[in-house]
C-alpha cells in the first residue's frame, strides 16, 4: 500500500513541472499550489505510514521518554541532543502526539523549512514548484524520516542561506543559523561557510578552490593533513564518532557523490558559460551566488569524505540543489524548454530510483 502512495507522488510531481514547463501559458498558481499541496500532505503521509527503521527507531525511543518526564528532559542540559531538538520533542509530547504523528509533523516541519527558503528568493510560482520537487527528493527524504534533527537543522540553515542571498540584516542570518545549530552541532559549518562566502573574491576562485579540493580529496591527502590537525579525544562522544565511528561504512572519494555533485554545477555551465568568472558577486544574481555556497559546502564534504557517515556532510550542499533549479527555471536564461525536459528526466529517473531504493530497503 504504502508503495502506492510513493509511486503517484512522483508522478504527480514529474508531471506538475511538466505542465508547468511545456504548457504555452503554464500553470495558474492556485492550480500549482494544489498539486504542491497534494504531493506535500502524501509526502507527510508517507511519514506516517512508513515502518520505523535505523535511526527513526532511536528517535521514536527518546521521544517516548518525554511522556513522564518531559520538562526533566528538556532542561537536562547533559542530553546528548541539541536544545532545539528536545524543545521540539517537549512540544509534541505536551500535545499528545503519538509516534506517528511526531513523525509525520516533524516531516511537515522540515518541508515548510525548505518553502520558506524558497520563497525568500523566488516567486510563489517558482517556490511551489521546487517544493514539489523536494517531496521526492532523496535528501528530503532520507532527512524527513530518518535523520530527522539535521533535517530541521538543514532546514534552518536554507533559510539562513536565503536570508544571505535577499540581503537581510546580518542578525537575521545569525539568527536562523543559531536555530540550526540547536539542532544538529554539524551547523557549525554552515557558520564558517557563510563567513567565508562574505570574504570578496572572484567568482572564479571558487571553482578553482572547488576543482584543488577535488584533487586532493581523490588523493586522500585530506586524511593525512586533517587528523594532523585535529584531535579527536578533545571531542565529546556524540562528535567523536564521524571520526571513529562504524568501519563498515564505504569512506574516502566515492566517485557516485562526486558526479550527484556535479549535476548543477553542468547546467550551470551550459546555462552561464564563463561569463560570471571574471566579475566578483552581482548581488542581483542569486543564482552565481548559491552556486558559489554549493561549492563552499560541498568541498567540505569532499575533505572530510573519509569520516563515517560523510553523506551527512554531502547533504548540506546537496540540500541546496532544487533551490538552485529553481533559480535557472526563474531567470530562464539560455536553456532551452528541451534541455530543461533532459535535465528533468534525468533528475527525476535518479530522485525516485535512488529515494525508492533508499525508502523501501532500508534496514
Amino acid at each position: 500500500m504504502i508503495e502506492i502512495f510513493f509511486y503517484v507522488a512522483s508522478l504527480i510531481c514529474v508531471i506538475t513541472i511538466l505542465i508547468s514547463l511545456f504548457a504555452k501559458e503554464g500553470l495558474n498558481t492556485s492550480v500549482v499550489f494544489v498539486f504542491t499541496f497534494l504531493l506535500v500532505t502524501l509526502h507527510v503521509t508517507l511519514s506516517y505510514l512508513r515502518d520505523a527503521k535505523s535511526d527513526t527507531v532511536r528517535y521514536l525511543q527518546y521521544y517516548s521518554s518525554y511522556t513522564n518526564d518531559g520538562l526533566e528532559k528538556l532542561l537536562n542540559f547533559s542530553d546528548p541532543f541539541n536544545l532545539g531538538f528536545r524543545a521540539w520533542n517537549y512540544t509534541l509530547a505536551s500535545f499528545g502526539f503519538n509516534n506517528e504523528l511526531f513523525l509525520a509533523a516533524t516531516s511537515l516541519l522540515f518541508i515548510l523549512l525548505l518553502y520558506i527558503s524558497c520563497r525568500n528568493i523566488l516567486s510563489n510560482y517558482s517556490a511551489l514548484l521546487i517544493v514539489a520537487l523536494y517531496s521526492i527528493y532523496p535528501y528530503t527524504l532520507l532527512y524527513s524520516y530518518s535523520g530527522l534533527r539535521q533535517g530541521l537543522a538543514m532546514g534552518f540553515a536554507c533559510i539562513a542561506i536565503s536570508k544571505v542571498l535577499s540581503q537581510s540584516k546580518l542578525w537575521v542570518v545569525i539568527l536562523f543559523l543559531i536555530a540550526s545549530f540547536l539542532f544538529h552541532h554539524t551547523s557549525i559549518i554552515y557558520f564558517a561557510i557563510i563567513a567565508v562566502f562574505f570574504i570578496p573574491v572572484k567568482v572564479k576562485w571558487y571553482f578553482v578552490a572547488y576543482a584543488f579540493i577535488s584533487l586532493v580529496s581523490a588523493t586522500g591527502i585530506n586524511e593525512l593533513i586533517i587528523n594532523q590537525v585535529i584531535n579527536v579525544d578533545s571531542f565529546g562522544a556524540r562528535e567523536a564518532i564521524y571520526f571513529s565511528g562504524d568501519i563498515s561504512y564505504r569512506t574516502g572519494f566515492r566517485l557516485d557523490f562526486f558526479l550527484f555533485s556535479l549535476l548543477p554545477l553542468t547546467f550551470y555551465f551550459i546555462d552561464r558559460g564563463l561569463v560570471d568568472f571574471d566579475s566578483r558577486f552581482n548581488q542581483s544574481n542569486n543564482l552565481i551566488r548559491i552556486v558559489c555556497i554549493y561549492l563552499l559546502l560541498n568541498s567540505t564534504g569532499l575533505l572530510l569524505n573519509f569520516m563515517p557517515y560523510n553523506d551527512r556532510f554531502f547533504a548540506m550542499s546537496w540540500i541546496l540543489i532544487p533551490i538552485i533549479l529553481g533559480l535557472m527555471y526563474e531567470y530562464r536564461m539560455r536553456l532551452s524548454k528541451v534541455t530543461y525536459f533532459i535535465y528533468l528526466s534525468c533528475c527525476s529517473f535518479l530522485f525516485i530510483t535512488y529515494s525508492s531504493m533508499w525508502f523501501f530497503l532500508e534496514k
